[in-house]
């Protein structure tokens, strides 16, 4: 399976019993229908040493058949994440949204992996 760590949290794609957690709740493999990759700005906090600074941060979320999601991880490396979200598009057989524009300058080009 694949394992990743989120804020302490223990989250796990199990492909030999079928099923995602992250933290106590758990879901069978069959219902997730795809993963997506969203680009979303962010401001630093005012007390960082950069306070007020503009950046991109890169989330990645499984997407449910019922239409729920859920927030694996967030990156601030588009090309990190890319490869890393491919692999587990890749590994779960599940197709990936990827609605981040080949810039960091905001615009976004719809592709489906």
């Amino acid at each position: 399976g694949a394992f990743l760590y989120r804020d302490m949290v223990l989250i796990v794609f199990d492909r030999a019993r079928g099923f995602f957690r992250r933290g106590s709740k758990k879901s069978p493999l069959e219902d997730i229908h795809a993963l997506q990759l969203i680009q979303e700005e962010c401001t630093s906090g005012v007390g960082s040493m950069y306070a007020n600074a503009q950046f991109f941060s890169y989330e990645v979320n499984v997407v449910f058949r019922d239409g729920r999601r859920i927030n694996v991880i967030d990156y601030g490396d588009l090309e990190q994440t890319r490869q890393e979200v491919k692999k587990l598009s890749n590994f779960l057989g599940k197709p990936l949204w990827d609605a981040v524009g080949n810039d960091s300058d905001g615009t976004h080009e719809n592709r489906t992996q």
